[in-house]
């Protein structure tokens, strides 16, 4: 929470700097006061205010609380007051449902704090795999043309990886990535994040996600049967999409509501582009 609002603080022009540090604080917090009607504040800050993160001792300064809160509701006593019981058996169900394996505990414990950061990085594994494996600045700048390196996958068992070449972009912003893999030769065509691709950059479908729904193919939205906050049963009409003069009805995977339609009418999307997210029913 101090570091969401310290770099809040300097990101909105908040921070006003005088001779010592005290005359610094007064005059940033007189200025944060002054602008707060317009300002969206972190979620951890405002929570914080609320009480949700425990009470500090001597209280909360009450002005910068209000300036804050706008209004919301405060939390008396200690945030676990009244909370129900977390079901942990629930919890493992979730994450070895999302990981394909028997639950670490370490997940299971991250996903009761964090749900929507670990059902995120869930997702980033399936997609991409355990990268941790992964020497850090191959991870954060890939290889050089003709780098070695190793990737040790358990005890007694690596890969030796070299990239040798790489194609110019095709039409779509796309390369032909050449590398050797233990001496054999290996292609894989990924997206050249360095162009800047004309047109609507889509969400993709994620497969381990229920609710998310996603394009059978490429195609463009010729209908859409339902609303943002419309309650949904599995089978049900979402949207009709046209390709090649076939029509597709993409129904409801599962019954839910309708948290979002990524997609309007007349819209052009690619093959697993995100069309409705829905929250499924517990």
């Amino acid at each position: 929470m101090v570091g969401d609002f310290a770099i809040f603080l300097v990101q909105n022009d908040l921070l006003a700097l005088r001779a010592d540090l005290a005359a610094t604080v007064e005059a940033t917090r007189q200025k944060l006061l002054l602008e707060a009607r317009r300002l969206d504040f972190p979620q951890s800050v405002v929570q914080y205010f609320q009480g949700y993160l425990g009470h500090p001792p001597g209280g909360y300064p009450e002005d910068l609380r209000a300036a804050v809160l706008k209004g919301l509701p405060v939390l008396q006593g200690r945030p676990s007051d009244g909370m129900a019981p977390f079901d942990l058996g629930k919890a493992r169900a979730h994450v070895a449902a999302r990981t394909g394996r028997d639950a670490d505990p370490r997940d299971v414990i991250s996903y009761a704090l964090y749900p929507r950061v670990m059902d995120d990085f869930f997702a980033f594994q399936s997609r991409c795999g355990d990268v941790s494996l992964l020497p850090t600045p191959v991870y954060f700048y890939g290889l050089d043309m003709g780098q070695e390196v190793w990737i040790e996958l358990e005890p007694g068992k690596s890969l030796l990886v070299s990239l040798e070449a790489r194609s110019e972009p095709d039409e779509d912003g796309n390369v032909t990535v050449y590398f050797l893999l233990n001496g054999q030769s290996r292609q894989v065509v990924v997206p050249d994040r360095s162009l800047r691709k004309e047109g609507e950059q889509r969400r993709r479908a994620d497969a381990a996600r229920p609710g998310d729904v996603g394009a059978p193919m490429p195609c463009r939205v010729i209908g859409l049967h339902v609303k943002e906050g419309q309650t949904v049963q599995a089978g049900e009409p979402l949207l009709t999409l046209e390709a090649m003069k076939m029509e597709t009805i993409v129904r409801a995977p599962v019954a839910g509501v309708v948290r979002e339609l990524c997609v309007d009418v007349k819209a052009q999307v690619k093959g697993q582009d995100l069309l409705v997210v829905l929250d499924a029913a517990k």
